[in-house]
This record gives C-alpha cells, sequence and structure tokens, in this order.
C-alpha cells in the first residue's frame, strides 16, 4: 500500500530537513524499513490479511521509526510522519471498509459509476484539472506547506472528487455513502493529529 504512494517529493523535502540536523540517516532508515524489514514484508498484502492485523503490522512497521523522524526534522515539519501515517491509516480503513467493491453486480449503480469514471478520462486527470483551476488564484505553498495547507488541499481534492463522481454517476446512496466515507477519511488526519 504505501509502494504506491508517490512520496519522491516529500521524501527529498523531508531528506533535506534532516540532513539539516545532521541525522540524514534517519528518514533513509524508514524507507528501508518499509521495504526491507520482515514486520513490513506483508504490508503488500492489502485485503489478504484482515484489517485489523493489517493495521497492526503497519504500526509495527512505522512506530519505530516515527520518532527518530520526528527527532531530525526541524519544528515546521515534525509533524509529518505522525500525520502521513494517520492518512495512510485512514485510507486503509476506507480501502478494508469497502473491499466488497469486488463482489458487486455488474448491474448495480456504483459499478457503472466506477465504469464510467474510467471511461470519461480517469480521476488522475480531472483531479489534477480541477486541482490546478481551484489554487489559480490562490497561493500555496508546495515548498513548504504546513499542517492547515496541507490539509485545506485534502479538503480540495476531496471536493474536486466529489464534483467528479457527482458529474459522472447517478446520484445513488451506495456512491453517495462510500463518498461520505471518503471524506471521513481523507479529513481524518486533519482532526486526529495536533501540531
Amino acid at each position: 500500500m504505501l509502494k504506491m504512494i508517490n512520496s519522491s517529493l516529500l521524501y527529498d523535502k523531508l531528506a533535506k530537513e534532516c540532513q539539516k540536523t545532521g541525522n540524514g540517516q534517519a528518514l533513509t532508515n524508514f524507507w528501508v524499513a518499509l521495504y526491507a524489514e520482515e514486520s513490513c514484508s506483508e504490508l503488500n498484502r492489502i485485503f489478504v490479511l484482515p484489517k485489523e492485523e493489517y493495521l497492526r503490522k503497519l504500526k509495527q512497521c512505522t512506530e519505530p521509526h516515527i520518532k527518530k523522524l520526528e527527532d531530525c526534522l526541524s519544528e515546521t515539519y515534525k509533524f509529518y510522519p505522525k500525520f502521513v501515517n494517520s492518512l495512510a491509516e485512514s485510507l486503509i480503513n476506507f480501502l478494508y471498509q469497502h473491499m466488497n467493491f469486488k463482489t458487486l453486480t455488474p448491474k448495480s449503480d456504483l459499478v457503472n459509476c466506477l465504469q464510467r469514471i474510467k471511461s470519461v478520462g480517469g480521476i488522475q486527470s480531472n483531479l489534477l484539472s480541477c486541482l490546478k483551476n481551484r489554487f489559480q488564484n490562490e497561493t500555496f505553498d508546495f515548498e513548504n506547506p504546513d499542517r492547515t495547507a496541507i490539509c485545506k488541499l485534502l479538503g480540495q481534492v476531496n471536493d474536486c472528487i466529489r464534483n467528479f463522481v457527482n458529474n459522472t454517476c447517478v446520484a445513488d446512496i451506495a456512491v453517495d455513502t462510500v463518498l461520505g466515507n471518503f471524506t471521513l477519511a481523507i479529513e481524518a488526519p486533519c482532526s486526529n493529529i495536533t501540531n
């Protein structure tokens, strides 16, 4: 799951921060752990493991390194490790909550919605276009975003996804439920973590 996230920009930023404090290895050790430690190897098995076991393994894998990462980061960035971990846990909970997508009947409105989303160019290109339009008249510090800015960005991502789905799919209770649960998942780190 964690390997699917394109984290190169965040990684580079945090690596520079850790280098400034003289502990550049903390971030490297974290990523080595995710890819190499046996306790982390099962993180590629989402949906194979029960949710609670998967989350327990994620915690075992990341928790020892979070404190080390916090120690190597300046005050501005100390919130990142717990924040990103909280977002990952929240999205994993969301995915497990809706893992029954695979068992839906082909004629369900939710399946039709997912197929329509794929056929109209996909959510990624529409999301990027929507975000570009939303931030055209605003300044957003992509170099040094604080927690408030990241939460605002997550809110914008959520709004763009909701608008795209609502404009692409027929209104349906199942679709609305998934969107509502996605909103809760993406906003959870903003309410769970303090600076």
